[in-house]
């Protein structure tokens, strides 16, 4: 319970009993060891998202000017100039032989050669007149989103161009789960661009998750309550999604013959009703889900997102296979790992776990920390 914590001031952080509180960056890609992240600055961020996408209110300069980690090579942006308006990464690692040994320290031998990285980014780019090259109105026409491909390798500043996809099916993309360097699936959070349709998706179960490969993009899998962060399970071939508007967590098979989504699960988390999760994380190590959630969904729509700098409620829960469920009939057992009031810690979206140095790391979209926590 955060309001027992006692924060203590240090140098160019916070340590809040086990929290690191560290400062947001401006808009990047940010790759520390394993971990790849983007960062938006606090005030354009509620500019970038699809709904409310405005041109004055992003980030000055370009794409490249912005990054610290990662340069982009033959990305030209917007009309050539290099933006990029990023929501969420999702990475495809293509492992090297010999793999280092596990652990904290890794150890490398001379043969060893470091994996391919391929980078899914949502670009929610504003929308241009395609004969004049000048800014429309978003809120009449809605974002240009793509969903772009990059290629590096662990350890490199830059990061190479492979592919734009762009399709009218590529709606209001939400998140990537690759499949395959050029083939992955995405969830749509809303199936209309603007207008009252757009808002029935808070209300009415009419996501969907769509599949795209180098052939071109279909829908696989439909009246899904507001879906967000698609993510890999531990399993080959399966991936769960957060149907936020449904309170459940659904947990889908790919099949590869026929290119579609077989649903295997359909559960609440930690209900019914159970809590809207926005995104979701793999622990590789123990297969464990964290499942990211908004629990006040009326707090976080009237008062952090039309201003981030009022916090929001946020909840962490883990979810783990229950050993000897089909027995007793349960298959999975929900954890409560944290929970924020949104008093003084809060307004996080996604939450990662890093079991070998025991620690958690939260952020959001309208956070402005990221808040690193010691695990037991």
């Amino acid at each position: 319970h955060t309001r027992n914590w006692v924060p203590v001031r240090m140098a160019g952080y916070t340590k809040t009993l086990g929290f690191s509180i560290l400062p947001a960056h401006p808009s990047r890609v940010v790759v520390t060891g394993f971990q790849l992240r983007t960062d938006t600055t606090l005030r354009s961020g509620p500019q970038l998202m699809p709904s409310t996408l405005s041109t004055p209110g992003r980030t000055e300069g370009s794409f490249a000017s912005r990054i610290t980690k990662l340069q982009p090579v033959n990305f030209e942006g917007i009309n050539g100039d290099g933006t990029f308006n990023l929501q969420g990464l999702a990475v495809l690692e293509v492992p090297s032989k010999p793999r280092p040994s596990e652990g904290d320290d890794l150890v490398v031998d001379a043969s060893y050669q470091p994996p391919t990285l391929y980078l899914y980014l949502n670009n929610h780019r504003p929308p241009l007149d395609p004969l004049s090259g000048k800014p429309l109105d978003p809120h009449k026409v809605g974002a240009n989103s793509t969903i772009e491909i990059f290629k590096t390798t662990l350890g490199e500043k830059t990061m190479e161009h492979v592919r734009t996809y762009a399709d009218d099916l590529i709606i209001s993309p939400n998140r990537v789960a690759p499949i395959s360097p050029d083939s992955f699936l995405w969830t749509n959070d809303h199936v209309r661009k603007v207008g009252f349709s757009r808002a029935l998706s808070y209300i009415i179960n009419n996501g969907n998750i769509g599949y795209c490969d180098s052939l071109g993009c279909k829908i696989v899998a439909d009246q899904i309550g507001f879906p967000n962060g698609i993510v890999a399970s531990a399993k080959p071939d399966q991936f769960w999604v957060p149907a936020m508007r449904e309170g459940k967590l659904k947990l889908f098979e790919w099949k590869s013959d026929n290119k579609s989504l077989v649903l295997l699960e359909d559960i609440y988390l930690d209900g019914p009703p159970g809590y809207p999760a926005d995104n979701l994380s793999l622990n590789k190590r123990t297969g464990a889900i964290l499942a990211t959630s908004v629990p006040n969904a009326i707090q976080s729509m009237t008062r952090h997102f039309p201003n981030f700098d009022h916090l929001a409620a946020s909840t962490i829960h883990r979810i783990t296979r229950n050993v000897g469920g089909e027995i007793s009939g349960k298959k999975y057992d929900m954890e409560k790992v944290l929970e924020f009031d949104g008093v003084d810690f809060g307004a996080y979206s996604s939450a990662v776990e890093d079991s070998d140095r025991k620690k958690m790391w939260l952020f959001g979209v309208g956070c402005p920390l990221i808040t690193v926590c010691d695990m037991p």
